[in-house]
């Protein structure tokens, strides 16, 4: 899965147990691209949410303590202002990642909460796939720069966000829990006029 992961109401991962195993990942195996689907998550997909979240975020690591429950993503999903998407291959959930917009009147704004492909699925693209997907979505709703945060010792998913054009902005202490320490990263979607964090 990937590693970004906000605190907790604000995440966003792109994990497994430890830091980077999004891009790590055992002997990966070939997927068609026909038999991949990427669409709008809805209610019904609530267990397969939680599944795939607790699968890539509920063991050791920084994001142990601030995995989505059910709760979360009911409120997500009955929200205008964010964006759930879920992977299926074949018609089985392998991944999901949730954005929110900024509320604020000409913000501008987003924030990826979360992106994570479970462990038999990675190092095969899906998640680049999943992250551009996300961000064209976000684009197309008219945000011009998108957050998201990543724990300090995740070095694979830092690198991972940087290839796809996230900047690095500000180091934020303790984020995750006590000397547990996050980067905040930064993309312009290329509609960018102004700069910001978001809400």
């Amino acid at each position: 899965m990937m590693y970004a992961k906000r605190s907790r109401w604000g995440k966003t991962h792109i994990s497994n147990a430890d830091a980077g195993a999004w891009l790590c990942a055992q002997a990966p195996r070939t997927v068609k691209k026909s038999r991949l689907t990427i669409r709008a998550a809805t209610v019904r997909d609530l267990d397969a949410l939680v599944t795939i979240e607790t699968a890539c975020f509920g063991g050791i690591g920084p994001y142990r303590n601030h995995v989505f429950g059910e709760s979360q993503f009911r409120y997500y999903l009955h929200r205008d202002h964010a964006i759930t998407l879920l992977v299926t291959c074949d018609g089985t959930p392998i991944g999901s990642a949730i954005a929110t917009i900024g509320r604020r009147a000409r913000s501008g704004s987003a924030r990826i909460l979360s992106i994570a492909v479970i462990t038999g699925e990675r190092r095969q693209g899906l998640g680049r796939r999943l992250l551009r997907r996300l961000v064209r979505d976000l684009a197309a709703r008219g945000c011009e720069r998108i957050y998201l945060e990543v724990a300090v010792q995740a070095d694979a998913a830092r690198a991972f966000f940087q290839g796809e054009g996230f900047e690095t902005v500000r180091r934020l202490p303790d984020y995750y829990g006590r000397s547990i320490h996050a980067w905040r990263m930064a993309l312009a979607t290329g509609r960018c006029r102004r700069s910001g964090n978001p809400e």
